[in-house]
């Protein structure tokens, strides 16, 4: 198990080692007279790999047994990550891997000042999107091979580790109080939404004429940090407060309906009357059901008329033949 170098204990770095629980679990030899002890091997800081536990025997006489080099194996990975320090080599880590230097530190006067470093620093964390976990952060993996590019020495310490947005400050130079405060800023602007949140990316747009430009430049870029602050949160507290339009409710629209309706509007369609039903209904169902009955009646004593006539009419002819 690596314990790291001596350049890291110099430094106070604690390797990520030592903050696995495996570490609290190494078996110690019993030296006698209450004495315990473990084999420890020393390491060259200038050496670029640490070496990797041992995955399979190789028929060596330094073997270990395949279950012990499996079981340590299945523990690496399993390894809970752990959070990175505020170190100066963690930070120069982190440019490293990404290729970049430390953002121009400056103080913000006026409005465009904000935009700019705010601005500068939404670009140095593009880069880090490889590692952001969502919700918990970024973290570097486990088996995390870093670019040829990397100089800082034993950087394999880094890897299982975890850092967040305030890391990210720091290794960009930055101040988190000055930097938090600009992305809150143009947050709210974004959220404020009309000319306020125009202005915000006016200078990029590919629609805007130049003459708006410098109208918005004006009015707001001019502006000193505070006020701006001050007017951004106050907009995006009315923006968020602010209630939709919202339309007619369907039942006010039928009460609307039934009232143009009472007052004879043509548009509106008429409303049906409810047939009441009553004793005087009923008896005038059954008058009309006798009414068919009757007219049935009728009908049949009809066709039957109209048959006695044919027969007859038949009847004579057969006389007169």
């Amino acid at each position: 198990m690596d314990v790291g170098s001596v350049a890291q204990h110099m430094e106070q770095v604690v390797p990520s080692n030592l903050n696995w629980d495996r570490a609290n679990r190494y078996v110690l030899e019993d030296l006698g007279q209450g004495l315990f002890g473990c084999d420890l091997f020393f390491q060259s800081s200038s050496t670029q790999l640490i070496p990797q536990p041992p995955t399979s025997l190789t028929g060596a006489p330094s073997d270990r047994p395949l279950d012990i080099a499996t079981d340590r194996s299945k523990a690496i990975k399993a390894a809970a990550p752990v959070k990175a320090a505020f170190s100066d080599t963690f930070f120069e880590f982190l440019r490293q891997i990404t290729q970049q230097s430390t953002l121009p530190s400056r103080k913000h006067v006026l409005a465009h000042q904000g935009r700019l470093s705010n601005r500068e620093f939404e670009k140095f964390l593009v880069p880090f999107a490889v590692f952001d976990k969502k919700n918990a952060g970024y973290l570097i993996p486990i088996d995390y091979q870093a670019p040829p590019e990397v100089t800082v020495a034993c950087w394999e310490q880094f890897q299982n580790q975890t850092f967040t947005k305030e890391h990210l400050i720091f290794a960009a130079g930055l101040r988190p109080s000055s930097c938090n405060g600009a992305s809150r800023a143009f947050k709210r602007a974004a959220i404020a939404g009309g000319k306020l949140a125009l202005w915000v990316t006016a200078d990029q747009s590919m629609t805007l004429d130049e003459a708006t430009v410098k109208s918005l430049d004006r009015k707001f870029g001019d502006m000193p940090w505070g006020e701006f602050e001050t007017l951004a949160k106050k907009e995006a507290a009315k923006a968020k407060t602010k209630k939709p339009t919202a339309g007619p409710s369907k039942r006010k629209i039928r009460r609307d309906s039934n009232v143009s309706g009472g007052s004879g509007d043509a548009e509106s369609p008429p409303k049906k009357k409810k047939k009441k039903k009553s004793k005087d209904a009923k008896d005038t169902k059954e008058e009309v059901v006798k009414q068919k009955g009757v007219k049935g009646k009728g009908k049949a004593k009809a066709d039957s008329d109209s048959d006695d006539v044919d027969k007859s009419s038949a009847s004579d002819d057969s006389d007169s033949e």
